[in-house]
């Protein structure tokens, strides 16, 4: 999806921008322990001086903000409910907007919706917005990034496509297709680059038929499902360079599309010319995008050819990444990116040199149940209590649902996040948490 001017018709009611609302409507979401993930409106700039994401509700900057429960679609929200909710909330004095990007991938396409429809974003924050979910703008930006040239390649037409696929054949001999730059895509096909296309008009025919926007992204088969090392970046850029950043390593994926994460930990021991590296990358891409202050996650798979970028977003990490960055770093990137949202650069920077590297491992996972409708209440109930107790346990999230099971997901599904005296420690420990309660 395109997003600019037009985007704006995609409510009846929407507002034009440039005379509604001069604050940012925020939408944020995050998880804590046996609650849901909430929806939060900052119709103002936070109050500064806080290091926690708690400390910021607590005083008073935020509300939590949820859909009526006649509300039962992303249409019937942007139709009506958004636009009022908004207009009930309306500022009319002074202040200025911030970058507002939501936390998760989740929270898109309500957030955007939300946003446009209101009118509380700008064209460009609904294109900075998007370029968090459709990567499309991050790839192009690697064109020009040294060693990246081919870390993923936009297409729009067969010739393309049969173009894109010879580039990545110096890279990997296998290469990716995914039939939407969104990385929630779930529809992927991996073609050998060491041959030539067959009839790539055909290939290109049926992959984006399962498009959301028409296009494709191909990219080198890297990372841990080929069998290398894949690292994760968390950090805070301020004024263009890396103020703070964390390191953490993939240590299990699906072995099937669309590659779920499944398992990652802190990094024990950190090699400062490949953080360098890294971190030189990042600075490069976020430049080009015109990225100045934010909170950052990227990966990197580890080639033979040197690091090759695979993902970046303009927030923290998903699932409980954020509660492995606190635990090993003592820094809170929640309460960090609610500041970037809204370029308040002096508490960013003081978040940042907040710093204290603990030296605690810390392991995190994301797990299923092994088959669809198996779980039982009392056994939910007893992971969760299970969870509570255990003191190496920082954080979980553990969902039970009928609607997951009836279209043949698992439907008891948890996050958790467990520190120990070092990384093969925590992830040792989390694996016999997760297999003594029947997860995978």
């Amino acid at each position: 999806m395109t997003v600019g001017k037009g985007a704006f018709a995609i409510v009846p009611n929407a507002v034009d921008p440039s005379n509604f609302n001069p604050n940012a409507f925020n939408l944020l979401t995050y998880t804590r322990p046996e609650r849901e993930s909430p929806l939060l409106f900052f119709q103002d700039r936070p109050a500064g001086g806080h290091s926690r994401i708690e400390d910021i509700l607590s005083a008073g900057s935020a509300r939590s903000f949820t859909a009526p429960a006649s509300v039962a679609s992303t249409s019937t929200v942007t139709s009506g409910w958004a636009p009022a909710a908004a207009a009930l909330a309306q500022v009319t004095t002074g202040g200025q907007r911030g970058a507002v990007v939501p936390f998760l991938e989740a929270v898109y396409p309500m957030a955007v919706m939300f946003n446009t429809a209101t009118g509380a974003w700008t064209s460009a924050q609904a294109e900075a917005a998007v370029a968090t979910v459709d990567r499309t703008s991050v790839f192009r930006a690697l064109e020009s990034v040294s060693g990246q040239e081919a870390a993923g390649l936009v297409v729009e037409s067969p010739n393309q496509l049969a173009d894109a696929v010879a580039r990545i054949s110096a890279r990997a001999g296998t290469a990716l297709i995914a039939s939407s730059t969104s990385p929630a895509c779930h529809v992927m096909k991996l073609l050998d680059t060491q041959n030539p296309l067959p009839a790539p008009a055909e290939v290109y025919s049926a992959t984006v038929a399962s498009s959301v926007d028409h296009r494709l992204v191909v990219m080198p088969f890297v990372g841990l499902k080929a069998g290398q090392r894949e690292i994760c970046c968390d950090g805070i850029l301020v004024d263009g360079e890396v103020a703070f950043c964390a390191f953490s390593e993939k240590k299990r994926v699906d072995p099937d599309p669309p590659y779920r994460d499944r398992r990652i930990t802190t990094l024990d021991v950190v090699d400062g010319a490949m953080s360098d590296q890294l971190n030189g990358v990042t600075v490069q891409v976020l430049g080009k995008l015109g990225v100045k202050l934010a909170v950052f996650h990227v990966e990197y798979s580890l080639t033979a050819q040197g690091p090759l970028l695979s993902d970046l977003m303009t927030r923290p990490g998903g699932g409980l990444i954020p509660e492995m960055v606190k635990a090993r770093h003592n820094i809170d990137l929640r309460a960090a990116h609610v500041y970037a949202s809204f370029s308040m650069r002096d508490d960013l920077l003081r978040i940042a040199k907040e710093a204290k590297d603990t030296g605690e491992g810390v392991a995190i996972a994301s797990c299923y149940g092994v088959k669809a409708g198996s779980a039982q209440d009392a056994s939910i109930s007893d992971f969760v209590d299970a969870l509570g107790k255990n003191k190496a346990v920082l954080a979980y999230d553990v969902v039970g649902e009928f609607s997951s099971s009836v279209v043949g997901n698992p439907d008891f599904r948890a996050s958790l996040a467990v520190v120990d005296k070092n990384a093969d420690a925590a992830l040792r420990l989390l694996d016999s948490i997760v297999n003594a309660h029947g997860l995978d």
